[in-house]
């Protein structure tokens, strides 16, 4: 009986201490959609997968960075970690589309690599690319009551403009650092006094 638990506690601990090989794991993504935001690249974003040695040691990550720079004929170093645990890269020379995705390939072809994307610049779109843009019909210029909101973006985008807003009044805030005066549009406050509102013909008793 001793020898058959010392027999299976051997496999257990051999199962352990092997490796999961490559195979077994999910594909590298590669994300190369940042690649249409500039003609050329030198920031990636890696992230490598939990619990390997590249994940929790940064020396081990830059081996795994040197070994994917050796084919590309680059030199990799690491940036920073982003709050997300991904890594930001950074390669020594600006790459063209064609290189970045050969870059790109290299480090995910290391098993220790999730996914790696261009580390992009991203600008406000004037015109929003939300789905559900089209029921906000107040900005929409197909809309018979909006406000033309499109025709607008093209020609500002709102820098040194002065925004009036028509309401019964505003209270400090701090996205609101200037004030002007305006004007009370509503009627005076001893005649808002003497206003009543009109009764009619349900109002009266029966």
């Amino acid at each position: 009986m001793r020898h058959v638990l010392l027999l299976v506690a051997a496999l257990a601990s051999a199962a352990l201490a092997t490796p999961v090989p490559a195979s077994a794991q999910s594909t590298p993504r590669i994300d190369t959609s940042g690649l249409a935001t500039a003609s050329a690249h030198d920031q990636f974003i890696v992230q490598f997968r939990e619990g390997t040695p590249a994940q929790r040691d940064i020396a081990q990550m830059q081996s795994v960075l040197d070994r994917a720079a050796a084919s590309t004929g680059v030199t990799l170093v690491h940036v920073r970690r982003m709050a997300t645990g991904a890594e930001v890269i950074r390669a020594s020379r600006k790459l063209d589309s064609a290189a970045a995705t050969t870059l790109m390939q290299a480090v995910a072809a290391d098993p220790a690599v999730e996914y790696i994307e261009v580390d992009s610049v991203h600008a406000p779109l004037w015109v929003p690319n939300d789905a559900r843009y089209s029921e906000q019909w107040a900005l929409r210029e197909a809309s018979a009551y909006g406000i033309h909101a499109e025709r607008a973006w093209d020609l500002a985008d709102g820098k040194g403009m002065v925004v009036a807003v028509v309401d019964s009044g505003v209270l400090p805030h701090a996205d609101l650092p200037t004030l002007l005066p305006g004007y009370d549009f509503r009627q005076r406050r001893a005649q808002r006094r003497r206003w009543r509102r009109p009764r009619c013909r349900s109002d009266r008793p029966r």
